[in-house]
């Protein structure tokens, strides 16, 4: 096909259609590696105009297309869409995309961002969302994770995604991203995962207290903002309309800079069970709220919550006394060497925990006697006695912990 007819071709197909297209810029930098793969793994008729004069109108999975020059070449997508997918390419063809120019209205089929941009290291830009290309998309599992070039995010990106239901991993490792827009999810009603969401963004400073303030669905947090290196704050209000959240699995584990936990920030989150390692490796966070799980009555595990927080001197006396479902505490404040006490009615309230595995282990500077039960019993004698549990899991609960006064009646299976 001649050039004439080819640009006759777009041309019609643009009238016809009456579409913007996915605008994607690719650089080529060597001619021994000069083809790209568009991330595109279903076949539908497509028309490509590859910006170095060539158009061709095609069916393939993953279209491709190879250069002989060098240069910065613009890429024009009409034609339906439903998943784009960079994970099933190599690292080799994603990391020649630089930006996206437009989301167009090419994809108004578009059903998954499932790994979209995955692994698209040199991928600086990416556009707000002009013309709902994500209007019926579902899935944006990983669709950013690993573009480690990208330093902002759009306030409008997800405007036109009123049926997302899963953000999992979305930003992982987008290392230089040190905001985000206060309104990103904002139309994202139903929304239920944000596990993973932040993993691993280093240069995250700061969170917009309205973040998932329209998200009222959401049932997973975990590891939402893990190894956010640089993060100083927690809105105290974040979570407020959070009322279905189950799990907060890590939320904030390795977190280096925190150093404050709002009172309040659990407040409206009645039905979560899983806080395990929820601020594990706060390194420099030094005070938990007392009433931070107040209104937590349904949590069983704060399995490793506050393991290597190492500059908390003080555990509140009442901070687990309105969870009575408690069942794992295993690893709970392990390695936090600065504490210098455990509160007498810790677990009062707390009589089905099955699980205290390494929950004060190598608390060095631990003084005073282990916490009480009701009737002034010991936690290991628990076992076997009525309203508590026939087995508990319990080595290395106080290894260590030598300053304890009541130190040598610890039983060998509990240090």
């Amino acid at each position: 096909m001649n050039r004439s007819a080819t640009y006759t071709l777009v041309r019609t197909w643009y009238g016809k259609k009456k579409q913007k297209p996915l605008i994607l810029e690719y650089e080529i930098e060597d001619l021994n590696n000069a083809t790209i793969l568009l991330p595109f793994p279903q076949s539908f008729e497509r028309t490509i105009d590859w910006g170095d004069s060539t158009i061709e109108q095609t069916n393939a999975e993953f279209p491709s297309h190879t250069y002989t020059e060098k240069g910065i070449y613009i890429v024009r997508i009409y034609g339906e869409i439903q998943y784009i997918n960079s994970n099933e390419i190599s690292e080799n063809y994603n990391k020649k995309l630089k930006k996206v120019i437009s989301w167009g209205d090419s994809t108004s089929n578009l059903i998954s961002m499932e790994y979209a941009f995955y692994q698209c290291m040199n991928l600086s830009s990416i556009p707000t969302d002009r013309h709902g290309a994500f209007r019926q998309v579902t899935d944006f599992t990983g669709s950013f994770g690993r573009c480690s070039a990208l330093s902002t995010i759009p306030e409008g990106l997800f405007k036109n995604s009123p049926n997302a239901r899963v953000f999992t991993g979305c930003f992982i490792n987008c290392t230089i991203i040190s905001t985000l827009p206060d309104n990103l999810f904002n139309n994202c009603p139903l929304v239920t995962d944000f596990s993973l969401c932040f993993y691993n963004c280093f240069s995250l400073a700061n969170i917009p207290e309205k973040l998932f303030i329209n998200c009222p669905n959401v049932t997973n947090f975990s590891c939402c903002f893990f190894n956010c290196l640089s993060l100083i704050n927690i809105p105290e209000k974040l979570f407020i309309n959070c009322l279905q959240t189950t799990y907060f699995f890590g939320c904030f584990a390795i977190c280096e800079t925190l150093n404050e936990i709002p009172e309040k920030l659990f407040a409206n989150c009645p039905n979560v069970i899983n806080f395990n390692g929820c601020f594990g490796v706060c390194t420099n966070l030094s005070q938990i709220p007392e009433t931070l799980f107040e209104n937590c009555s349904k949590v069983t595990d704060f399995g490793a919550c506050f393991v290597e927080c190492e500059k908390l001197t003080h555990i509140p006396e009442n901070l687990f006394n309105k969870c009575p479902e408690l069942t794992d505490i295993s690893g709970c404040f392990e390695g936090c060497m600065n504490l210098v006490d455990i509160p007498e009615k810790l677990f009062i309230n707390c009589p089905h925990i099955t699980d205290f595995r390494y929950c004060f282990s190598e608390c060095q500077k631990l003084s005073g006697e282990t916490p009480k039960d009701p009737d002034g019993g010991e936690l290991w004698e628990r076992v076997g006695k009525e309203g508590y549990p026939n087995s508990i899991s319990s080595n290395s609960c106080f290894r260590e912990c030598i300053g304890l006064s009541n130190y040598s009646e610890i039983p060998d299976t509990w240090k």
